[in-house]
């Protein structure tokens, strides 16, 4: 029975190579679905069903030349459509695949100095450090702008005022969430700096750090929290990232100096 067939390949023969339970269950659709009796119906069955340039037929025929000539037609690159994906999901692997391939190719560089008199790469990095420390705004301590947005005005025309306004809300929130960000990459300069002069252990997030910031790549911690969920802009240089900083703060800090007035003038 099918049942049977089903099962000796979603769950012995093939599936029980399978460790993740979800792939065993994706395993399992395939079989359900297409170990079934419209397979011999040649002329009708197709493995998708929805309208495409290719349809995923079985070859008519029992030579093994009709196969090998069925074989050369198929697509070189399957749509995700088949899968039951969406077509975006093709999009999203090429740029995955091109992101780590570009990556690979910065990591996989030279990064000696060489024989002549140039700085090496920690030298590189400390003095990059060093000048973005440099750069870091000012901290926004929360109990000073906390007690600053209580004093803020609501909408034009509207009793509200601190806590009370929606917007004022929104701003404490997000001087909270930059406050946050600067901490991060505060703490994170310093500690790479510190780790080049020997100070600290120089571990493999240090490490790492250190070969991004000398490819003028953001480093992870300062876009991603230990989790993988985002936690500030994306920017494929540390340049635009750093410039998206200090932005970022001189327009918070004007909002909560000046009101939101200023901000739309």
């Amino acid at each position: 029975s099918w049942i049977t067939i089903q099962y000796m390949v979603a769950e012995a023969q093939y599936g029980g190579r399978i460790t993740d339970d979800l792939d065993r269950e994706l395993f399992n659709t395939y079989t359900a679905k297409w170990f079934v009796d419209e397979v011999f119906n040649v002329a009708k069955f197709s493995f998708n069903n929805y309208q495409a340039d290719y349809n995923y037929k079985i070859p008519e025929g029992l030579e093994i030349q009709q196969f090998r000539e069925a074989i050369e037609t198929i697509p070189p690159v399957d749509s995700p459509l088949i899968f039951g994906l969406h077509p975006n999901a093709d999009l999203t692997y090429r740029l995955k695949e091109a992101s780590e391939m570009i990556a690979t190719i910065v990591e996989t560089q030279p990064k000696d100095a060489g024989a002549g008199a140039g700085k090496s790469v920690d030298e590189i990095v400390k003095d990059q450090c060093d000048e973005l420390s440099g750069r870091m705004p000012p901290d926004f301590v929360e109990e000073i702008f906390r007690a600053q947005i209580t004093k803020l005005k609501g909408p034009p025309g509207t009793p509200d005022k601190g806590f009370a306004a929606p917007l004022n809300i929104f701003l404490f929130q997000e001087l909270q969430r930059l406050q946050n960000i600067i901490r991060i990459v505060r703490g994170n300069l310093k500690a790479i700096s510190m780790a080049i002069e020997g100070t600290v252990v120089m571990t493999t997030d240090l490490m790492d750090d250190l070969g991004a910031i000398f490819d003028a790549r953001v480093p992870r911690g300062w876009t991603m929290d230990a989790s993988g969920a985002e936690i500030s802009w994306l920017m494929p240089n540390i340049g635009g990232w750093f410039t998206g900083l200090v932005d970022r703060h001189a327009m918070l800090n004007t909002w909560l100096e000046n009101g939101r007035g200023v901000m739309k003038s």
